[in-house]
């Protein structure tokens, strides 16, 4: 948007014909003035002519007249002079005609200059037939319509500033629009600079705004829900974890990353599922005789009972045995599941990748993402929560608040 103003112009001064003309014969009127004076001034001593009576005589023809004209030469220099002053009427007749049409012409550009039409006045101007005699006020008008023009763009560059300062874009923009579609061409053209310049001013600090809001959204959800939600998967409490990123979703303050929301709940629900697949192979193992090692080295050996949703339970004689969900090795997870409950087909490694990102084994999540990427499988919500979603930055803040205790 142009800052400098757009300065008034003047219009070309002219000469009118009809005022040379009256200069010119006052000049001439007063010199024969003069040439008369001189010659008709008698020397002081001069006598005087005797006076002499003759007697009566005919009429004499003035001097200088034409001896040989006769009555019907008068009367043609008499029609000759009454056509001159009938053609002067005329003429003035005309002038005056144009004049008033030319007057009302004026008065119609002067009202669509009032009411923004400068296009329109320059127009109904321009469509005027004028002569040389009306060519000066015709031009004046037409420069006094565009200056108006000029000062209605300045104004509207100062009201356009209070706008932008309110972050209104759109309506500077709207009324620089509406000026460029009835101003004169120069105007119209930094009008429509001014439009496309706000316009995008205007979609840039849209584009700011929603980021301010998904990063206020975002911080909220790591200091509110993603903490409790990284606790829960790290205890493999899948249902509880998955149900606390549904309130999430149903926030309304957490609107502008719904989307970010909605991987993670995606990524949550495949790491539960490959979870279920080992559930469904212990399940399947009730009743047996086995051995399932421990996360800190040890292992339980017994009769397997029904499988409680948080712990395994073997009886050993007369002695329970109990693992609870979170202190199960992983190794037993894995041979259990792949290729048992769950196929060996890409979806399921990249359900056992996530597994071992809520687990906090990043480096068997590369492993098996790695394992699913060779087979082909494109994943990119998943390893976008992976690398920079709500739990990994959860994740990162546990670990430097244990590192500060």
């Amino acid at each position: 948007m142009h800052d400098e103003p757009l300065l008034p112009t003047e219009p070309p001064r002219r000469r009118h014909p009809l005022l040379v003309l009256l200069v010119c014969g006052a000049a001439l009127a007063s010199g024969v003035v003069l040439a008369a004076l001189l010659l008709g001034k008698k020397p002081a001593d001069e006598p005087e002519a005797p006076v002499e009576i003759h007697a009566a005589s005919g009429p004499k023809t003035p001097a200088g007249a034409d001896r040989t004209r006769g009555p019907a030469a008068d009367d043609g220099f008499a029609r000759d002079l009454s056509a001159r002053a009938e053609a002067r009427a005329r003429a003035e007749a005309k002038r005056s005609k144009l004049e008033r049409e030319f007057e009302e012409v004026r008065r119609k550009a002067g009202s669509l200059a009032d009411s923004g039409r400068f296009a329109e006045a320059l127009q109904a101007l321009g469509a005027f037939p004028v002569g040389d005699d009306l060519r000066a006020s015709a031009d004046a008008e037409s420069t006094t319509v565009e200056n108006a023009c000029r000062e209605a763009y300045n104004r509207l560059v100062a009201e356009a500033n209070e706008l932008v300062r309110k972050g209104e874009y759109e309506s500077a923009a709207t009324r620089f629009d509406a000026l460029r579609q009835a101003a004169l061409p120069e105007v119209a053209t930094r009008c429509g600079e001014a439009v496309s310049q706000l316009r995008a001013a205007g979609l840039e600090a849209s584009r700011w705004r929603e980021a301010r809001k998904s990063d206020e959204a975002a911080r909220a959800v790591r200091q509110g829900p993603a903490a409790k939600i990284l606790a829960l998967v790290r205890t493999r409490r899948y249902e509880e974890a998955l149900r606390n990123l549904d309130a999430a979703l149903a926030d309304s303050s957490f609107a502008p990353v719904r989307a970010a929301l909605e991987e993670e709940r995606g990524a949550v629900a495949a790491a539960s599922a490959f979870w279920d697949g080992f559930q469904r192979a212990l399940r399947a193992r009730v009743d047996q005789t086995l051995a399932i090692p421990l996360s800190d080295g040890t292992r339980i050996a017994g009769k397997l009972t029904p499988v409680l949703p948080d712990r395994a339970v073997l009886e050993s004689g007369d002695v329970s045995l109990e693992a609870r969900s979170e202190t199960i090795h992983l190794d037993p997870v894995v041979a259990w599941t792949v290729g048992k409950t769950l196929p060996e087909e890409p979806a399921t490694y990249v359900k056992a990748a996530l597994f071992f990102f809520c687990e906090g084994r990043d480096d068997l999540a590369r492993l098996y993402f790695a394992t699913a990427r060779e087979m082909g499988l494109a994943f990119e919500p998943s390893e976008r929560v992976f690398r920079s979603g709500f739990l990994r930055a959860a994740s990162a803040q546990a670990r430097a608040t244990k590192r500060t205790k």
